[in-house]
């Protein structure tokens, strides 16, 4: 295998690739060379009216309300530096303890 190959998912021919510049090139091109497809599955479990079905300007649209608030940017100045205080945090609280029930703990 490649950056880029054949193969199947769910039962369903696709293409998959690792290759990064390829990768931007196809979303850019997204909506002129290719249309978006989910499996099937998907729907079962998210339902018909979901961000897999929309298309077009709509689908443009909410990627990009997406990318800015979950964004290297935003990822990087805020989300981030956040998760690591909570992750602080619950490290020092466990350590007074006996033990930790990872599941149990990291539930809350």
């Amino acid at each position: 295998c490649g950056p880029i190959f054949k193969t199947s998912l769910v039962g369903r021919p696709i293409v998959v690739s690792a290759d990064a510049d390829f990768n931007c090139f196809l979303f850019q091109q997204e909506g002129k060379l290719f249309e978006s497809w989910y499996p099937d599955t998907f729907t079962e479990i998210f339902g018909r009216q979901n961000v897999g079905s929309l298309h077009g300007s709509m689908y443009r649209y909410l990627k990009n309300l997406i990318l800015n608030l979950f964004g290297p940017e935003n990822l990087k100045e805020k989300l981030l530096p956040e998760i690591e205080t909570v992750a602080h945090r619950s490290l020092e609280s466990w350590c007074a303890l006996p033990s930790v029930e990872l599941k149990d703990a990291t539930a809350d």
